[in-house]
């Protein structure tokens, strides 16, 4: 009797370390990076600004089995978390990244920026006297 609950007991080992096996092997992952901008917005030479220092923002979204997304992954909303973070008005030094992970069922892709976080400084103008 002993023997036949130690059999029962090593089957229920291996199955269940061919599941973890199976699953392992149907679960992957990639990513792809995006080139590097110098900022999301244009920043001219005379204008002034404050770094507020970095910051990070992601959004993600699921599939099923590859086929049916539910929206796709947002950049602007990325954007807005990291400078909303810092309650800043833009992102310089902006790197940006997507991500997919790969299930038996379904994926998750996530995009994530990464930068430098920045407040305008407001420049006085000089008073122009009118004729």
């Amino acid at each position: 009797m002993k023997n036949k609950e130690y059999a029962m007991h090593n089957r229920k080992q291996y199955t269940a370390a061919i599941a973890l096996i199976g699953t392992l092997l149907f679960t992957a992952c990639a990513s792809t990076p995006v080139p590097r901008l110098e900022s999301t917005v244009p920043i001219g030479e005379t204008t002034k600004y404050e770094n507020l220092g970095w910051s990070s923002g992601s959004s993600s979204t699921w599939s099923f089995l590859g086929l049916w997304m539910r929206g796709r992954p947002d950049v602007d909303r990325a954007f807005a978390e990291a400078i909303g973070r810092k309650k800043g008005d833009a992102m310089i030094d902006v790197t940006c990244r997507e991500r997919t992970l790969w299930f038996v069922l379904f994926s998750v892709t996530t995009v994530r920026v990464q930068g430098e976080v920045v407040k305008f400084i407001p420049v006085e103008k000089p008073n122009v006297r009118k004729k």
